[in-house]
């Protein structure tokens, strides 16, 4: 639906506003969640049309203050095998989309994320080789179209490195991605261009919740402090993706 044909009500634009924001506070911090946390919530509150496409762009101009904010700090041993695997991931999750059950696909990829981080809480990691980095990047892209959860592959697998380097890493996997992801939109001509407005005119909240992000970031200046959030919003995640494709 064109957003042009339907006005959102003040109390949907509110709860828009609040929710991008807190989505830009917890992915400023963790370096991921804000899609795992604001699609659910958007489409419940009636505001599908700003899913996936505004999002996107709200998610691509984060990506990028989080590079921007640390630069330099990114791990590219990784993001060299990670990045183009990523784009076959998305590839094979738009060609599974087309042809099996969203919600199963959606419940396996959610179940499987879970499993993945109860093994992380657990002791277990991803070995840091080209082989574990590609298949990361294959999972995230195939998980991010067949259910809006792509960081917490690549987040379970950088469980260890400094906050900055796991931040600045997932933000070129969030500016790649947002890229790929609004070229196939365009292509399929799903991306109308009020969603470049709307998440232009999200940008603001992405400013307010990083703001806020940082005083968090000052507490959680080790692995050892921020493993906690990447595993609590990759569950919470994984169990919102779950209750929207039941109640969908």
């Amino acid at each position: 639906m064109d957003i042009v044909k339907r006005q959102m009500s003040s109390t949907t634009i509110a709860v828009v506003i609040v929710v991008v924001t807190f989505g830009s506070f917890v992915q400023s911090v963790a370096g991921f969640g804000m899609n795992l946390l604001a699609v659910p919530v958007l489409l419940l509150a009636g505001a599908e049309e700003l899913v996936p496409g505004a999002l996107l762009v709200v998610l691509f101009s984060q990506s990028f203050s989080m590079v921007a904010r640390d630069r330099g700090q990114a791990d590219w041993n990784v993001l060299r095998w990670f990045l183009p695997v990523r784009v076959l991931g998305t590839m094979a999750g738009v060609l599974v989309a087309t042809r099996l059950s969203g919600d199963g696909t959606t419940y396996l990829t959610c179940a499987l994320v879970l499993g993945a981080t109860l093994l992380s809480m657990a002791g277990w990691r991803v070995p840091a080789a080209p082989g574990s980095w590609m298949a990361t990047g294959f999972a995230s892209g195939f998980s991010n179209v067949i259910s809006s959860i792509g960081g917490p592959p690549l987040a379970l697998a950088l469980v260890d490195h400094p906050p900055p380097a796991h931040r600045a890493t997932q933000g070129w996997s969030g500016m790649f991605g947002s890229i790929v992801s609004v070229c196939l939109l365009a292509v399929a001509e799903d991306f109308p261009l009020t969603n470049l407005w709307w998440g232009i005119g999200l940008i603001p909240t992405i400013l307010v919740g990083s703001t806020l992000g940082g005083f968090a970031r000052r507490r959680l200046a080790t692995a050892d402090s921020l493993r906690p959030w990447v595993w609590g919003i990759a569950i919470v995640g994984s169990l919102a993706a779950m209750g929207r494709a039941a109640f969908a």
